[in-house]
């Protein structure tokens, strides 16, 4: 299939997920997706200007209101990873984690969208910090 093939994107923490690639505009079937839309540079790091997460992939890149923007600011590839069995992250925590670390220019958060990555950010944080308290003891 031309423009199919993987890529990894990191998380800030150490944390690969590997996602499949597609030439921009191809619709993916598949469903509890994290998905990008992306561009490659020269030496083979992939950019993304948009992350975001769907239940349904098809139904949401069928109609998407920011692929516009994104073949304007330069992205050329559908990035998505899809959710299996076993996994120790929902495909919410991924979705922060890749948003927080990357920074993609097209994601300017939603007031309410905010307060979900900031609650989960929030117990996250301390989970750790619970963990770092026992061990300490």
């Amino acid at each position: 299939m031309f423009g199919a093939g993987t890529a990894t994107l990191q998380d800030g923490m150490g944390v690969p997920f590997l996602f499949q690639t597609r030439p921009i505009g191809w619709i993916s079937e598949g469903r509890d997706a994290v998905y990008a839309f992306a561009s490659q540079r020269r030496d083979g790091a992939w950019i993304p200007h948009y992350i975001g997460r769907a239940v349904d992939l098809a139904a949401r890149l069928a109609d998407h209101e920011r692929l516009d923007e994104a073949i304007h600011s330069g992205a050329t590839h559908l990035l998505f990873h899809l959710a299996r069995p076993g996994d120790p992250l929902n495909q919410t925590e991924v979705e922060a984690r890749l948003i927080r670390h990357h920074d993609p220019v097209m994601n300017v958060q939603t007031e309410a969208r905010g307060r979900e990555v900031v609650a989960i950010l929030r117990a996250r944080r301390a989970r750790r910090e619970a963990a770092w308290g026992q061990v300490a003891q």
